[in-house]
């Protein structure tokens, strides 16, 4: 059936109305947005040129016919397996159950010092692939030497069920530091997603039984561009499914450890009393005033090349004065007896 103008006006019309419509349900995801736009472009574009060859090619992301017989081409489209390209019916992960109690994702974040810095990561390693985990990520630092212990970052994911475990080997390997715990309570998160999920895969088949019934090529193409929408849908919550799935199921251990030359046990916390304050504020006391002292004499130590210079100018200066002050003294008292002599003389002429 050749496609006249009219024929193609009419398309053009409902590809309007279809691109309308794509954009009103969209989630707000601007990457399935462009690409539908792109795809009802390139279907109408098809279409003009292949008008003087009798010939329609459709979504090349969905099926490919030609002819214009829409039966014929109904046919092909119906004869796509959409179980392959979504596999709805896989069953290769395992499903959360959230009556079973609540989906909660674990994350714990534990530092540790050890003297055993090779047999202590060795270990973890193993231990973490053993109860059926993965070293996501790990970062080593450090040669060894003395002044350059070796340090390591690990982000760990094992079963939920078997973190605690993990953990509780740890122990035994070295000096824990520090630990923390958080839980993330996604219970309502998954529920909604299911559902969401659920409801766009009953659409899907809607729209398939539609499309088996669909006779007119407007119609099956616009049956073709809400099947790729909701296609996207369903793709995008599966994939948020097997996230949290993945969360739930696998835990999340960061491990941060760092070698030491001699372990030092954590003290456990104890409320300090009155005289204990006491006995420590005069410990501090003394402990600053010995440090005072010390550094007092350092600084004097330090300073010594400018102080000696400077003191024997000093004592060069004192000594000049000494011996002026001496000399005046010397002078006043000649002065005075020589006063006194000629005082003397002066009585006996008289």
């Amino acid at each position: 059936m050749a496609l006249n103008k009219r024929t193609i006006s009419v398309f053009a019309a409902l590809m309007a109305l279809c691109l309308v419509f794509a954009g009103c349900s969209s989630t707000g995801r601007r990457d399935k947005s462009d690409r539908n736009e792109n795809e009802a472009e390139e279907i109408y574009e098809t279409t003009v040129a292949c008008e003087s060859t009798n010939s329609y090619v459709g979504d090349p992301g969905i099926n490919m016919y030609s002819g214009a017989d829409a039966e014929s081409a109904s046919a092909e489209y119906k004869s796509d397996d959409f179980s392959g390209y979504y596999d709805t019916t896989s069953d290769s992960r395992r499903e959360l159950n959230p009556e079973e109690g609540r989906l909660l994702i674990r994350r714990v974040n534990i530092s540790i010092d050890t003297l055993n810095y090779t047999e202590l990561c060795n270990s973890v390693t193993e231990r973490a692939k053993a109860l059926g985990g993965y070293i996501e990520s790990s970062t080593i630092g450090g040669t060894g030497n003395a002044r350059d212990l070796r340090s390591a970052y690990l982000v760990i994911r094992v079963p939920d069920d078997q973190l605690d475990t993990l953990i509780n080997e740890l122990g035994g390997q070295g000096i824990i530091t520090s630990r923390s715990e958080t839980s993330d309570d996604v219970t309502l998160d998954y529920v909604d997603t299911q559902s969401k999920l659920e409801a766009y895969r009953i659409e899907q088949e809607q729209l398939l039984e539609m499309l088996d019934e669909a006779k007119d090529l407007d119609t099956i193409i616009l049956l073709q561009n809400e099947l790729t929408n909701v296609r996207y849908e369903i793709e995008y919550y599966e994939s948020s499914l097997r996230m949290l799935e993945n969360q739930v199921s696998y835990a999340t251990l960061t491990l941060n450890i760092s070698e030491v030359i001699e372990e030092t046990e954590v003290e456990e916390a104890h409320v300090v009393t009155f005289s204990e304050e006491v006995k420590d504020t005069f410990e501090e006391a003394v402990e600053n005033t010995k440090i005072f002292f010390q550094n007092l004499v350092l600084g004097t130590v330090a300073a010594l090349p400018v102080i000696i210079p400077i003191l024997v100018v000093a004592v060069i200066v004192v000594i000049v004065v000494i011996v002026n002050v001496r000399k005046s003294r010397r002078m006043r008292a000649k002065l005075k007896a020589s006063a006194a002599n000629e005082k003397e003389d002066s009585e006996e002429k008289n």
